[in-house]
């Protein structure tokens, strides 16, 4: 903490701290209201409150209200309005990118302070609406975190939090989900004898799908009856496979194939990198088979996302969110999912890390920003990080929950959801995260329009150059 938790008493203030002799601890009366601001759905919004309400039962001294703010973007573009006006949040979901934004306008606490501290609650909390609450099981634990809990969380998820360029920690994983495979199993059944060369088995189960491999499966399915079944609309577009976000699919080929997307120079300022002879070849690839028939985008098929795409066949796979499992089922046929597909040669395996942390914001009242602490220390906890992965469909951020009796009873179940938790959680030696700092985020803006300009013929060298010229603008 910035400061000794101990001001004279405000009289007309509902929590007041004041001095209190030999006594570290702030004198706490009343409540402190903790903001917290998401983008999350209805569904997911009553697992926080339960998050929430135990949290408040366990720290009486706060109260917690979470505000969703719409999109991520929506979610960004409020606190960035806000920061400037004193009216930030006390913390915020946030992926990396707008974290650097954030730092950027100097509105962030760096979390060791609070990770590092070995002092009891209680010590820094003197509550004297009750006074018996200094002997509860959360006031004499530590504020921050034993070896074992920071040890406790996937090292890929952990480490996302000091990726900012100072190596400082400035977040926390709060919902990691990543990309994985969906496929058409039933097709992949009925044509198992002619798929079995590219590694498909009788049943229809795909594993560990290499980028050959689609191709392939690909050109055979404007072969079959599904496909000359389909309606001209539909088969006017189809495609053997498509992936969902044409940003992620740049940033991921572009280090498949060996290339480098963003980075730091020795100052320690972010670079764009993508343009480069790596890149241009994965995406040049990908674009001949896109004008070939073969793949496509949900740009290709005129819909928001690939998955309805995928759903009505006009294609038979398709690469989306593990954490969207749901949108990519379907009554007319069983869904497969398979990992993110690699190239051949075994080379530059990467598969992206997603989903979302939860950052600290620099507060003038030491209570409020310590509660901030407390609550994301609580929301990431095993308790809560098992009812968030069982009740969603993201993924454990800690091993023990991983491990649990509980966890794996809830993904026994062989449906899309779990089966996309499963196979998505096996590729975490693959994850990469992309280097995040101001204006990187612009990166990703441009990769998607670059993406979708070489797919309707732009030159490729022209759509990299207007790209790298569009990102250097910003900065």
């Amino acid at each position: 903490m910035k400061k000794i938790l101990c001001i004279i008493a405000l009289l007309f203030a509902s929590v007041s701290l004041a001095a209190c002799g030999g006594n570290d601890s702030g004198v706490v009366e009343g409540k402190t209201t903790i903001t917290f601001w998401h983008a999350m759905g209805q569904a997911n919004q009553a697992i926080i409150q339960e998050m929430i309400d135990s949290f408040e039962q366990a720290y009486p001294m706060f109260e917690v209200e979470q505000l969703s703010q719409g999109g991520y973007t929506d979610l960004r573009d409020k606190i960035l309005y806000s920061v400037p006006v004193g009216e930030a949040p006390t913390i915020a979901q946030a992926y990396p990118d707008h974290i650097a934004s954030y730092l950027s306008a100097r509105a962030l606490t760096s979390l060791e302070g609070y990770i590092d501290d070995t002092a009891s609650v209680a010590s820094k909390i003197n509550y004297v609406d009750d006074p018996s609450w200094a002997e509860t099981a959360v006031a004499t634990e530590q504020v921050g975190w034993t070896q074992a809990d920071k040890d406790d969380f996937v090292s890929a998820f952990y480490a996302e939090g000091s990726v900012y360029g100072d190596g400082k920690m400035y977040c926390v994983p709060f919902n990691k989900s990543t990309e994985v495979l969906f496929y058409n199993k039933d097709f992949f059944q009925a044509y198992a004898t002619e798929l079995a060369k590219y590694g498909v088995q009788a049943d229809g189960t795909w594993r560990n799908p290499t980028w050959e491999q689609i191709e392939g499966i690909a050109a055979f399915y404007k072969t079959t009856a599904e496909y000359n079944s389909l309606e001209a609309s539909l088969k006017a577009t189809a495609a053997g496979f498509s992936a969902d976000s044409e940003a992620n699919l740049f940033i991921t080929l572009t280090q498949q194939w060996g290339g480098k997307y963003t980075g730091f120079d020795a100052n320690g300022k972010g670079q764009y990198l993508f343009n480069n002879a790596e890149s241009k070849e994965a995406i040049g690839w990908f674009a001949e088979n896109y004008e070939a028939g073969l793949f496509g985008t949900s740009t290709r098929f005129g819909t928001d996302y690939s998955s309805d795409a995928f759903k009505a066949m006009q294609c038979i796979m398709t690469i989306g969110s593990s954490a969207g499992a749901s949108y990519n089922t379907t009554s007319n046929f069983v869904t497969g999912v398979a990992e993110y597909p690699q190239r051949a040669d075994g080379q530059n395996k990467n598969v992206i890390q997603q989903g979302t942390n939860v950052c600290l914001f620099d507060k003038d009242n030491d209570l409020e920003e310590l509660g901030g602490w407390l609550f994301m220390k609580w929301m990431t906890n095993f308790d809560n990080a098992l009812l968030w992965c069982t009740e969603t469909a993201y993924f454990p951020i800690r091993e023990s929950v991983y491990n649990s009796a509980e966890f794996q009873a809830s993904v026994s179940d062989g449906t899309t959801k779990s089966q996309a938790q499963l196979v998505g959680w096996s590729q975490q030696e693959l994850f990469y995260t992309s280097e995040a700092f101001n204006g990187s985020s612009k990166a990703r803006d441009e990769a998607e329009a670059l993406v979708r300009a070489i797919l309707v013929g732009t030159p490729i060298d022209e759509a990299y150059a207007t790209a790298i010229k569009n990102c250097n603008a910003l900065v």
